[in-house]
């Protein structure tokens, strides 16, 4: 009887381990993303850049939607610590709301509770027109598991959640692109400038 408590503890800390794993696993999934897309940008085609990245979204989106099903967190779900579990497991909670919040970053997550009001089932068209808006603006400016935390909330799963996570990387891959490219053109030509300048 002694020992039940203990294996609850046990395994309720195993699971939040494997949950912060991959937290941060994803996290260095999405920086090592944009590794390779500047450095394609820098060294290669922009086209090679919009292939390659094409590829890795669409088989980071069927990754993370295929983790989520299997019972993986949401990233952009934050856990309230709860002091009646104890004092271990809520500093565990508030250490993985924390890890969370630094990885989805605050712009992220302040988009993400703004939608939830805005994707609710509402009749009407005005409110259909809102929520396909919502939805794609979620899924041009963010990655893989902001279009799965949005598609969720817009009432999707399985097979549907599926496909239309998979529309998000054309939507989200042709924007980075575009926005990375444009930051390193303005970013030569303010050095150019400069070297212009001061010669």
């Amino acid at each position: 009887m002694h020992g039940a408590p203990t294996d609850v503890m046990r395994a309720s800390g195993s699971l939040a381990a494997r949950e912060n794993a991959f937290v941060v696993g994803w996290e260095v999934q999405s920086q090592l993303a944009t590794f390779v897309l500047i450095g394609l940008i820098a060294v290669a085609s922009v086209w090679l850049a919009l292939v390659t990245m094409l590829a890795w979204s669409l088989a980071a989106t069927a990754a993370y939607i295929w983790a989520r099903e299997r019972g993986l967190p949401d990233l952009l779900s934050l856990k309230r610590p709860d002091l009646r579990q104890g004092r271990r497991a809520a500093a565990r909670d508030a250490a993985g709301a924390i890890v969370k919040l630094w990885c989805a970053g605050v712009h992220t997550l302040a988009f993400a509770r703004i939608a939830r009001f805005l994707l609710k089932e509402s009749p009407g068209r005005a409110a259909r027109i809102v929520r396909l808006a919502v939805l794609a603006l979620g899924m041009t400016l963010f990655g893989a598991s902001t279009a799965e935390h949005l598609l969720r909330r817009a009432g999707f799963r399985g097979d549907a959640l599926l496909r239309l996570g998979l529309v998000g990387p054309f939507l989200n891959v042709p924007y980075r692109l575009f926005l990375s490219a444009a930051v390193m053109h303005a970013a030569a030509s303010a050095v150019h400038a400069f070297v212009r300048f001061s010669a």
